[in-house]
């Protein structure tokens, strides 16, 4: 019903699982900003998960599953192994939930926005804060 196959929503479950780790609560909302991004392919080409990158680099890969800076759209295939709360916060994210950009502090926290200049700002504030996680790839 939402237009995706078996494998593409296990595909997104993956990513879901990696970037909400073991917060389950926050898988649907997860899930919706994706779901929203992968809506918008003209504003939105890229899905933009950073453990994407991570798996392709470890790969060795070409760049296909590197959807922060490469690919397009969803992988080829799972980065990981989904839980039971990822596979159904991919097949039920969260209604309504309009973002499509988040972050989490060094905490864990989520923070969600619905401009890239908010998204910014957030990781502005979470760097003056000191919360920042310091990704470099």
């Amino acid at each position: 019903k939402m237009g995706y196959t078996i494998h593409e929503m296990l595909t997104l479950a993956s990513i879901i699982q990696l970037e909400s780790g073991i917060d389950t609560d926050e898988m649907p909302n997860v899930s919706a900003v994706f779901h929203n991004r992968l809506k918008a392919p003209g504003s939105f080409p890229k899905l933009g998960s950073s453990p994407t990158i991570y798996y392709d680099k470890t790969m060795k890969g070409d760049g296909r599953y590197d959807t922060q800076n490469v690919a397009d759209g969803l992988p080829p295939g799972p980065v990981c192994s989904s839980g039971e709360a990822a596979i159904k916060a991919a097949f039920l994210p969260t209604e309504n939930f309009n973002y499509t950009y988040f972050v989490t502090d060094n905490t864990g926290k989520f923070y969600y926005n619905t401009t890239e200049s908010g998204h910014h700002a957030t990781i502005k504030k979470l760097q003056n804060e000191g919360k920042w996680i310091n990704e470099k790839f």
